[in-house]
Formats: C-alpha cells, structure tokens, sequence
C-alpha cells in the first residue's frame, strides 16, 4: 500500500513538473529564431545588418531591443554593442557605410525583451522618426523630458543621414547633477546610426548637443526607456558577415584599326 502511494506521489509530482515546463514554454517571452542578412559591398558603398525575430509561436516581436556588434577583419571593433532600430514584421536593422578596409566582418546581435517600452522624442519635428524632415547644420541641442515612470536607464539612438567625411560629428550630453557636458562619442560618415546607454537618474532631462567642423544632418533622436527594468534576455545564434572588397575590373584593349577620316 505504501509502496502505491509512493508511486502515485512520484507521478503527481513529476505530471506537476512536467506542467510546469510546458506552461513556461508556452507563456514565457522568448526569442528563439532569428536571421541575419550579409552581403558584399566595396569601400564606401551604403549597406544594411538586419535581424528578424519570432517568438515561440514564430510570430514577429516588434517590442524588442536589439543590439549589434561588429568586428573589423583583425577582430577589433568597428561598432560595439550599437541598438538597432525596428521596420516591421519583428525586423530590425542597423545601417553603415563600408569602410576602406577590406576583408571579412563578423557580426553578432543579441535582443531583449523588455517588459514595457517607452519611446521618448524631442519636442522639434526634425528629430522624430525618420520622417524625412531633418535638421542641417554644424551645431544642435535637442532636450527630452523623462517621465517619472521610467526606470534608470535609457538607450538613446541617433540617426544621420549626411556626414562629412573630415568632420565627424561629436556627441554630448549633459549631466543635470554636476551640469558639466559629458562626450559620448563620434558619429562617422561610416557609422551614420549610433546609439549610448543612458543614466536617466542623473540625466533628467536628457540634452544632447551635437556639433562639428561642417554641416551634418540628423533625421532621427530616440530615447528608449523601460517602465519597468525586468526583461528576458536571449541571444540569436548563428553567425553573420559583411564582405568588404574593392571590384576589379578587367579593362580589354580596342585591337582594331582606328579610322582616319578627313576633315574638309
């Protein structure tokens, strides 16, 4: 008898189990699939990384915050850790231009799933989701005000559509604690889509001051913040490339006879 009541324990215990694991599967966020695009490009050309992620029931996640590193062909860093921004159909990208060199770039992207998203933008149109009406010039300073729901952190994310190519634009934002302007960073003419990791509890509210040698243009300046800071972090494995090469063209000689002709 006892040894039934054993047995019917086990395997209510292992059913309850086994329940449980199909429960989490089911109604926990996961990113389980994803597929990174690569391509050729010579130096100088425009290029795109895209991701696109599913959930369980492969579903597009639109909700996600997906981040890109890129290594040079010696395996240091041309962009680190860079947040993509989202199309449509749980796609994602990241937009560059093609350096001098030439070789083989390894890419990894990993996503979060944040618990609630707030996407924040400055109050001038210019800076607003790509809408196509950018700002031009060598100097600007947009301000965003932070919600009191949003936690600590913030990614912003900055998109130019012309730079320079011997002027870089520098980044800085100001710190509302000490008021002194901190350098983020400098956008290239090959590194047009960028993006930083914000303290919000000492950068409230946010002002960002681009500024440089000559006139650039920016379409785009995001804030991204969390409600609340439980996320589920996955990673998207497989690998990706880009392929930098210059093309090579044969050029064949005319062989044949030249015309000569006379001019009256």
């Amino acid at each position: 008898m006892i040894k039934k009541i054993l047995i019917a324990v086990f395997l209510l215990i292992l059913s309850s189990f086994l329940i449980w694991q199909l429960y989490k599967f089911l109604y926990t966020p996961r990113i389980v699939f994803g597929a990174k695009g690569f391509t050729e490009y010579s130096p100088g050309s425009p290029g795109k990384v895209f991701v696109q992620v599913l959930d369980n029931y492969f579903s597009p996640v639109n909700n996600a915050i997906c981040k890109l590193t890129v290594y040079y062909p010696n395996t240091t860093k041309f962009v680190d850790n860079v947040t993509m921004l989202p199309f449509e159909n749980g796609l994602y990208y990241w937009d560059f231009v093609a350096p001098d060199v030439q070789g083989v770039y390894m890419t990894t992207v990993s996503c979060t799933y944040p618990s609630d998203l707030v996407v924040l933008t400055p109050s001038q149109s210019q800076f607003w989701y790509k809408d196509g009406i950018a700002f031009s010039g060598t100097s600007v300073t947009a301000t965003i005000p932070i919600p009191s729901r949003v936690s600590d952190k913030g990614e912003l994310i900055i998109y130019f559509t012309a730079i320079d190519s011997a002027n870089p634009v520098t980044i800085q934002i100001n710190n509302t604690a000490t008021n002194q302007w901190e350098t983020l960073g400098t956008a290239t003419v090959n590194t047009p889509q960028l993006s930083f990791t914000i303290d919000l509890s000492t950068h409230n509210p946010l002002t960002v001051r681009m500024t440089a040698g000559k006139t650039f243009s920016v379409d785009l300046l995001n804030l991204y913040a969390y409600k609340n800071a439980t996320v589920v972090q996955t990673n998207l494995r497989g690998g990706g490339e880009i392929h930098v090469e210059v093309k090579k063209v044969a050029i064949t000689p005319d062989e044949s006879t030249p015309e000569i002709r006379s001019i009256s």
